[in-house]
């Protein structure tokens, strides 16, 4: 009969094999593409959420937004898309707050890295302010973070992203670290109180630096946010290192009885 796949000629199980794994390779190498070809898709999707979000958010609050808005305005059309990225609102916050920190935290470590082994407060105040108030030198994407941190301060929920440190806001904590050092004058009891008061501050003043600012770029922008910076930095160093001699009991009234 002739032929190698022919009636009564000898099976070539070689050849077979040959071609059977090169089908599975070519299955594999396929699947993998199409793999990657999704994971990009759904990072290109999450990443596209998170501005949306963070946009909405800060231009019109938090509770103004749900999260089908956010999910229509990204161009999605399953309004359950944030529910499978992130699971919930405040998931999807924190999606944010985790992704614009990480830059802010390399800015930190450079400011450190510059620094001595025993650094005034000015400088330590420095490493933490500077990075946040910068955010105003970038445009929207830099005045959308810093209004929606200004909400998350007043809504006492921004302590969620200082709750511990993380690969994205170890600076910060180091920072901190250090000023305790370089204030041993200051009660122990107190510095806590005075910590909490900066890290709060650093956010309500940049919010409120960046509505006198609005309609200003470039070297006028530049210039503003240089002034603004240099003052916060002086005020917070001064509110660090201010004597802890204030004692209001005898002045302060008497709290109100539970009803």
């Amino acid at each position: 009969m002739g032929g190698r796949w022919g009636g009564g000629a000898e099976f070539d199980i070689a050849h077979l094999r040959f071609a059977l794994d090169l089908f599975y390779v070519n299955c594999i190498i396929s699947f993998m593409r199409a793999d990657r070809a999704e994971r990009a898709k759904s990072a290109t999707t999450k990443e596209q959420l998170m501005r949306t979000a963070e946009r909405l958010f800060a231009l019109e609050g938090i509770d103004a937004i749900s999260l089908r808005r956010i999910a229509a305005e990204a161009g999605q059309k399953n309004g359950s898309v944030l529910q499978y990225h992130f699971g919930s609102r405040d998931a999807l916050i924190d999606a944010i707050v985790e992704q614009r920190m990480a830059p802010l935290n390399a800015r930190r470590r450079e400011l450190l890295s510059r620094l001595g082994d025993e650094p005034r407060v000015d400088e330590l105040v420095t490493a933490l302010v500077l990075p946040f108030a910068e955010q105003l030198l970038d445009g929207d994407h830099g005045v959308y973070y810093v209004r929606l941190m200004g909400e998350l301060f007043a809504r006492g929920e921004a302590k969620r992203a200082l709750a511990a440190p993380r690969p994205w806001n170890e600076a910060f904590f180091v920072t901190i670290e250090r000023l305790r050092r370089a204030l041993p004058d200051v009660p122990a009891e107190k510095l806590p109180t005075r910590l909490f008061f900066m890290a709060g501050q650093m956010v309500q003043a940049t919010s409120a630096a960046e509505l006198e600012m609005r309609g200003t770029s470039g070297a006028e922008r530049r210039a503003k946010v240089k002034s603004f910076a240099e003052s916060l930095i002086d005020y917070v160093t001064g509110a660090l290192l201010a004597p802890a001699t204030s004692d209001v009991d005898a002045l302060l009234r008497p709290a109100a009885e539970a009803s």
